[in-house]
C-alpha cells in the first residue's frame, strides 16, 4: 500500500507538473524594459543638463534675435523717412519704434540671460519649463502665417499695442534686473515699480503685442494664434505664483494687496491712462488709414498712361465706362509688383477733390510739393 500511494504521488506529480518556458522567450520582457528604463533615465538626465543651463541658452538664441532686429531697424529708417518727408508722422514713427522697443527689449534679455547665476528655486519638471518656453518664443510663429490682403483696423493701433507691448517688458526687466528669466525661477521679491501696481507686467506686455500682431494681420488664423498665446501666458503667470508662494513667506500677502493683470480699484489712474492711450491710439487709426505711399507718388506718368491705354484697347465696346476701372487695375498691378501683399490695396476709387478733413490737408500740401508726383496728371 505504501508503494502504491507512492507511486500514485509520483504519478500525479508527473502530470501536474506545469510546462517550462523555454528561457529566451524569458529574457525579451525583461531586456526591452531594461532597454526602456535606460533611455528614460538618459532622457531625464539630459533634461535636468538642460535646466541647469537654460538661461545661457535662452540668452544665445536671443543673440541672432536682437542683431536681426538691429538691422531691420537701421533698414527702415530710409524707407519710413520718405513718409514723413510727405507730412506723414505716426504710422512710420510708430513702426520704426515698435522695432526699436523690440531690438532693445531682445538685447536686454540676451545680456541677462547668459550673465544670470543659479536661481533659489525652479520647476524640476518637463510641463511648466515647455510652456514658459513656448510661451516666450511662440510670437514668432506668426512668421508662418500669410499675410493679410486688407486689414480689419488702420495700422496706428496695431502699432501702438505693438510699441507698447515691449515697453512694458523693458520696465519691468529694469526692476527685475537679474531675477528675470525665461522659465519659472525664484531669485527675489520684486515689490517696486510696475510690481507694486500688478503682479505681471511683463505678460502684460506679451499679451499687449500678441493682441497688436492679431490686428495687424486681421486673419481668423492670427486671432486664434494669439488668443492660444494669451492663454500660455496665464498658465506662466500660475506656475509662476506657486514657486513663489513655497518659496517667499511674504508673497501671499503681496498677492493680496495687487492684482494679478489689472490694478486694484485703488489705481484708478492706470485704468483712465489706459483708456487714454486706447482712444489715441483709435484717433492714429484713423488717421493713418488715408495716406499717399511714396511708390504711388513716384509712378511716373507714362507708365499709368500706358497702361491704362493698353486696358482700353482690350476692353469691349463700354470702354469710355470702364476707364476708371481699367486705370485702378494698372494701378493696382503696379503696386503687386513693387509691395509686399498685405501693402496692395484691393480697391482704388478716383476722386475730383480730396476730402475736407485734417487728412486731406496733409495730402493736399504734399501733393503741392515739387516732385510729389503731380505730373501724373499732366
Amino acid at each position: 500500500m505504501a508503494l502504491e500511494t507512492a507511486g500514485c504521488a509520483r504519478g500525479d506529480a508527473e502530470v501536474n507538473e506545469p510546462m517550462l518556458e523555454p528561457e529566451s522567450t524569458k529574457q525579451k520582457p525583461m531586456i526591452i524594459m531594461e532597454g526602456r528604463q535606460k533611455i528614460a533615465i538618459w532622457v531625464a538626465h539630459a533634461f535636468h543638463r538642460l535646466l541647469r543651463h537654460d538661461n545661457q541658452l535662452f540668452g544665445v538664441i536671443l543673440i541672432p534675435i536682437a542683431v536681426s532686429a538691429w538691422v531691420n531697424l537701421f533698414g527702415n529708417v530710409k524707407d519710413q523717412f520718405v513718409y514723413v518727408q510727405h507730412g506723414i508722422y505716426s504710422t512710420p514713427l510708430l513702426a520704426l519704434a515698435v522695432i526699436f522697443a523690440s531690438a532693445v527689449y531682445a538685447s536686454t534679455m540676451a545680456i541677462i540671460l547668459i550673465t544670470k547665476a543659479r536661481p533659489r528655486a525652479r520647476y524640476d519638471t518637463f510641463w511648466p519649463n515647455f510652456l514658459a518656453a513656448f510661451g516666450g518664443f511662440g510670437v514668432y510663429l506668426f512668421g508662418m502665417l500669410e499675410p493679410p490682403q486688407a486689414r480689419l483696423v488702420g495700422a496706428g493701433l496695431p502699432l501702438l499695442l505693438l510699441a507698447s507691448g515691449p515697453v512694458f517688458a523693458l520696465l519691468s526687466l529694469f526692476y527685475l534686473r537679474r531675477s528675470f528669466s525665461v522659465t519659472p525661477q525664484a531669485d527675489r521679491l520684486c515689490q517696486s515699480g510696475p510690481y507694486a501696481i500688478v503682479r505681471h507686467p511683463m505678460y502684460i506686455g506679451h499679451i499687449l503685442s500678441l493682441l497688436g500682431l492679431a490686428l495687424l494681420f486681421g486673419t481668423l488664423q492670427a486671432l486664434l494664434l494669439s488668443s492660444a498665446l494669451s492663454l500660455v501666458q496665464l498658465r506662466r503667470a500660475r506656475f509662476e505664483e506657486r514657486l513663489l508662494l513655497s518659496n517667499f513667506s511674504d508673497y501671499r500677502a503681496y498677492m493680496s494687496n495687487t492684482g494679478s493683470f489689472f490694478p486694484r480699484l485703488g489705481h484708478l489712474k492706470m485704468r483712465k491712462t489706459a483708456l487714454l492711450l486706447v482712444m489715441c491710439a483709435l484717433g492714429f487709426g484713423a488717421y493713418g488709414a488715408l495716406r499717399i505711399s511714396p511708390l504711388l507718388a513716384a509712378i511716373p506718368a507714362t507708365t499709368l498712361s500706358t497702361d491704362c491705354a493698353r486696358s482700353r484697347l482690350e476692353a469691349r465696346p463700354r470702354a469710355a465706362e470702364q476707364e476708371p476701372i481699367s486705370c485702378a487695375g494698372a494701378l493696382i498691378e503696379h503696386c503687386r509688383k513693387s509691395l509686399t501683399g498685405y501693402k496692395v490695396p484691393r480697391h482704388v476709387e478716383f476722386r475730383a477733390a480730396l476730402p475736407h478733413s485734417n487728412a486731406g490737408k496733409i495730402l493736399r500740401r504734399a501733393l503741392r510739393e515739387p516732385g510729389a508726383g503731380l505730373e501724373a496728371g499732366s
